[in-house]
């Protein structure tokens, strides 16, 4: 399952405070290697290695440009690739080749040995494992090669991009030997399959061979009611996997009390993340409090010295809270392949979400889809995306990250993941509530207002973005073979990234917007939809997001236009609300009446623009009359509730 929604620490300038204990798990490193200035260091023996002949001579580490690795790739002209697209050559490596490290002499005793490396692969097609496929070879005093570690089996398939983390355990049998570690890499020359394989961030160490678990808070930063869901990150920096934990906690120095995580599952240098709550019984709890957890116990065993991890955070009024709704933008186009698989399974997935409540979601087709919006275009690139790194589909969640990133295998198990991620978030509380006041669409004149406030639970700032929507949409067909699109961005009235606002614990912020639709791509105005979210700009935390769909909207009943003898006033919102306008107007009186005949409103002498105040009117049909000029004329007005 994907993560929780992230933590609100920046928010608050709050926070964790860890206190860890530096090399209690880590016994002995025999080596650790993050390829500075894309330089292979004095761990490697280079004439113990497969020698790569290239132009300038052999080559062996590539500067990814965001960060440091090393890895193989070959192109025509036999330089290794350096920059951040996919590689474009056409001619592969052909072969085994490997990076073979100096020798190493094994701890002995009570320790497990661990070699750990990030990776990254990409390519332009899918191929078998057979055809390409990564270990991890050791070989004792210069004999022969022994395989520890196979990324694949033989009958898997490589898909064209991942990455991750792994950990390889050698056998007891060589502790106490001098050893030789090789990254080896099996190739088959495979036509024109450009590919790259990455290594980063290598490190070989010994380590105590119980589990030790190093504790993170990843929280939502409040607490409200009688209990306070804390979600916690735990990493393992020992050599043996955690199956269960068990801790105690303390609210504000006062008696500690238990809590117990079963069926954890987290291997040595792994991490896993698990939601925590705790109970607040009797504490006394305001605006600054304090909750400090410890490690008491691993697998059923205690635990002398656990790390202990100490959250700052608030306790806030529930009247300001709402059950948590993550929100999903999409960016897809009428001509990406991709897209259309990905949305056969996306858009059932989602729609059953969305009418949960549990989910809101935005698609954003990108440049070259007739529904491309700039908004839309400047939100991808907010999220560090381009057209030629990263592409489309690109269903980012959250905030936080691309959904096909995400460790899932198929489709099917991914939209599973989705169904997860997003139902476990919406049992977490946000510290925000929206309300809506206003989503009225004028269809004599084109124009859609949008009104609502946001409250919030404590003082913070945050940009407040409003996406229009529209919920089918068939006018963007394109080469992909999809025939309607689903939650397509029409406008973004806000900035694009959002309207930066700051909020005061308790105190409503109303936002109005204004859109002219004819300056949208809308096929139907009743199909019409509104989501809004509030963001972190700079991390990209999404605090809450809401959505809207009761659209109100109709035409102005005015005269025939070549009757009208005031063509010039203009009557707007209408429908309205709250309050409306009348425009136009010469010195003249306006009077409105509501059905019965009673005069609920009149104004003289009434120049230019007015307004029409309608804090007394109740929902219904009003007359208004105006006279000017020696003319009379009518207009009728809606007032909505």
């Amino acid at each position: 399952m994907k993560s929780v929604k992230k933590s609100m620490a920046l928010l608050l300038a709050m926070g964790s405070m860890a206190f860890c204990l530096p090399g209690l798990a880590q016994e002995h490193v025999y080596f650790s290697e993050d390829f500075p200035n894309g330089e292979l260091g004095g761990n490697w023996n280079l004439e113990a290695s497969t020698t790569i002949e290239a132009a300038g001579g052999p080559v062996y580490g590539v500067n990814m440009g965001d960060y440091i690795a090393m890895g193989w790739v070959w192109d025509l002209n036999g330089q290794m690739i350096t920059n951040n697209n996919r590689p474009v050559a056409t001619t592969q490596l052909n072969g085994r080749y490997l990076l073979t490290t100096v020798p190493f002499t094994m701890q002995t005793g009570d320790i497990t040995n661990i070699l750990s490396f990030g990776y990254e692969y990409m390519a332009t097609a899918a191929v078998p494992a057979s055809v390409r496929n990564f270990g991890v070879l050791v070989r004792q005093d210069g004999g022969e090669w022994d395989t520890v570690y196979r990324m694949f089996g033989e009958t898997d398939s490589l898909a064209t991009e991942f990455s991750g983390f792994q950990t390889v355990v050698l056998p007891e049998g060589y502790k106490g030997a001098e050893i030789e570690l090789a990254f080896c890499f099996d190739a088959v020359h495979q036509g024109n399959s450009p590919y790259g394989f990455f290594i980063s961030d290598v490190d070989f160490a010994a380590y105590a061979p119980e589990a030790v678990a190093e504790l993170e808070v990843l929280s939502s930063g409040f607490a409200c009611g009688t209990t306070f869901p804390l979600s916690l990150g735990v990493s393992n920096r020992g050599g043996s996997a955690i199956r269960s934990m068990d801790f105690a906690y303390s609210l504000n120095g006062g008696e500690s009390k238990s809590v117990s995580v079963d069926s954890c599952g987290i291997e040595p240098l792994a991490s896993g993340q698990f939601a925590l709550s705790l109970d607040l019984g009797e504490a006394v709890l305001d605006d600054s409090n304090s909750v400090v957890l410890w490690n008491t116990a691993l697998n059923g065993e205690a635990v002398t010295a656990g790390d202990t991890v100490e959250y700052r955070f608030l306790y806030v009024d529930e009247a300001y809270t709402s059950a948590y709704v993550p929100v999903l933008e999409v960016f897809t186009a009428s001509w990406c392949g991709p897209c259309a698989t990905m949305n056969q399974y996306l858009n059932p997935a989602v729609e059953e979400l969305k009418e949960a409540g549990v989910l809101n979601v935005v698609k954003f087709q990108q440049s070259g889809d007739r529904y491309a919006i700039p908004a839309g275009e400047s939100r991808y690139s907010y999220y560090g995306y381009s057209m030629t790194r990263g592409g489309i589909p690109a269903p980012i969640y959250n905030g936080e990250s691309n959904m096909l990133y995400w460790p899932a295998g198929t489709y099917p198990e991914l939209m599973t993941s989705l169904q997860e991620s997003a139902e476990a978030d919406h049992r977490q509380m946000a510290p925000m509530r929206f309300e809506f006041s206003k989503f009225v669409a004028d269809t004599a004149t084109n124009m859609l207002e949008i009104g609502f406030t946001v409250t919030t639970a404590m003082d913070m700032t945050a940009n407040v973005v409003t996406v229009v929507t529209e919920g089918t949409t068939t006018g963007n067909r394109g080469t992909n073979g999809e025939r309607e699109f689903h939650w397509v961005a029409q406008a973004v009235p806000s900035a694009a990234t959002g309207d930066a606002t700051d909020f005061a614990k308790g105190e409503p912020v109303e936002f109005t917007y204004y859109v002219d639709l004819d300056e949208t791509n809308t096929e139907e105005i009743a199909d019409l939809q509104l989501v809004c979210f509030a963001q972190n700009r700079s991390s990209k935390e999404m605090y809450q997001s809401a959505s809207f769909v009761d659209l109100t909207y109709g035409v102005v009943d005015v005269a025939n236009e070549a009757s009208d003898p005031m063509p010039e006033v203009r009557l707007y919102p209408n429908p309205a609300m709250e309050t409306a306008f009348l425009s136009g107007l010469e010195n003249a009186k306006v009077q409105v009446f509501d059905m019965t005949g009673r005069m609920v409103f009149e104004i003289l002498d009434a120049d230019a623009t007015i307004e029409l105040p309608l804090d007394g009117f109740h929902a219904g049909t009003y007359v208004v009359r105006i006279s000017q000029n020696d003319s009379v004329a009518t207009r009728k007005l809606s007032v909505l509730r």
